[in-house]
């Protein structure tokens, strides 16, 4: 069975908000303890709840709250150049997939540009060689009439 495409607007329904708000928490959660096991690396979730029970209190797995200070203040320690250096927001995302579809475009269009050219290139080439082969031919036949050379 294939998912259809979500929608990215607010879910009306409230029943139906907050099973999907659980549901995706729990997904994003999962994420992260397996990006902590598999690589061996401090990365920690703060979420911040849906309704006033879980605004309350911050969710921070799967290191706790003490593992969550100890990465923010690895990444406070950090130097700006380095801390922002792979760290893009929306309109940088945006404009990076922009400058990377009109290299997609540009590079597709130079493709088209010579595979329509070709047709007409390898026409010149065939048209070339066939008066190359008359001139050629003329100019073996006068040889060959003017030495009589049957």
């Amino acid at each position: 069975m294939t998912r259809k495409k979500v929608k990215l607007t607010l879910i009306t329904n409230d029943v139906a908000r907050r099973e999907t708000y659980k549901k995706r928490k729990k997904q994003m959660l999962k994420k992260v303890e397996e990006l902590n096991t598999l690589y061996g690396i401090e990365a920690c979730a703060i979420v911040y709840g849906h309704n006033d029970l879980d605004r309350a209190r911050v969710l921070a797995i799967p290191l706790g709250e003490w593992g969550v200070q100890r990465v923010v203040e690895k990444l406070g320690i950090m130097p700006e150049l380095e801390r922002s250096k792979k760290m893009v927001n929306q309109a940088g995302f945006i404009g990076q997939r922009i400058l990377k579809g009109n290299e997609q475009v540009t590079k597709l269009m130079k493709d088209n540009r010579e595979k329509d050219q070709s047709p007409i290139l390898s026409l010149l080439n065939t048209t070339k060689k066939r008066i190359f082969l008359r001139r050629w031919n003329s100019t073996i036949n006068r040889f060959t009439t003017n030495n009589h050379i049957c």
